[in-house]
């Protein structure tokens, strides 16, 4: 069983308006999120993860020594998949309306990132047992972001404030696994800028 974890996007961005409601965004992010899989300590067994080659689509094994499976064991446990990720956002913020104190926008970007860290429990070929196996995570992705804010002028700063989806377009993992994931992240979105 999964379920969804807090995460967190930090980060700072550049607007350049070019047009009367339209502005180009570019920024840096640094973004944590991940999810907890449910199972249980089992006694110690051995367990075989199948993964194709991406260079010639022949079939080869990875083993390992596992501690946590779906059958009976001794503890539920919450193993913990996450990823620290850097990502340079490129996009577009476009004013739906407005006046000189609120603003309302919907704003879109693409934006390459760069796995720091990360952790990857995957489920073995059988089935049965889960395995530790950080090097299965893609190094290199690419995602988008799409939000609309509400932006309100204070004495010194202007803020803003916003539902936000984020969707991973490249798997998790690198080629070799053969089960592809790709993450969707939800949530608000605080900002706020002289």
């Amino acid at each position: 069983m999964r379920y969804q974890a807090i995460g967190f996007e930090t980060g700072a961005q550049l607007n350049y308006k070019f047009a009367k409601r339209l502005a180009l965004t570019a920024g840096l992010q640094i973004s944590y999120s991940g999810y907890n899989i449910v199972s249980n300590e089992v006694h110690p067994t051995f367990a075989t993860l199948y993964l194709n080659d991406p260079t010639n689509g022949s079939e080869y094994s990875r083993s390992y020594i596992s501690h946590f499976g779906d059958g009976t064991g001794e503890a539920s446990v919450s193993l913990r998949n996450y990823s620290l990720q850097a990502s340079i956002p490129v996009g577009l913020k476009y004013e739906l309306w407005g006046n000189d104190k609120i603003q309302f926008n919907a704003a879109a970007d693409l934006a390459p990132s760069l796995l720091i860290k990360g952790n990857a429990y995957v489920l073995s070929s059988d089935g049965n047992n889960y395995v530790n196996d950080p090097s299965l995570l893609r190094k290199l992705n690419m995602s988008s972001d799409f939000g609309l804010s509400i932006s309100f002028k204070s004495n010194k700063f202007s803020w803003q404030v916003g539902p936000n989806l984020r969707y991973q377009w490249l798997s998790t993992y690198v080629k070799d696994y053969p089960i592809q994931e790709h993450l969707i992240d939800y949530g608000i979105r605080i900002a706020i800028s002289r």
